[in-house]
């Protein structure tokens, strides 16, 4: 799967589309502590790290 080109994801502006890339990659759940980073990347499940 790609990203769409040009969007910004996260605060790191290389390693936060590598990240969503392997997330989707391997269908599996992304956890992070900054939900707004990776909400608008489609078909990825990302879940807040510091919820309780």
């Amino acid at each position: 799967m790609s990203l769409i080109a040009g969007t910004r994801v996260g605060s790191h502006w290389h390693a936060g589309p590598e990240i969503a890339a392997i997330a989707l990659a391997h269908d599996t759940l992304l956890l992070s502590a900054s939900l707004r980073d990776f909400r608008h990347v489609p078909g990825l499940r990302v879940e807040n790290c510091l919820a309780t």
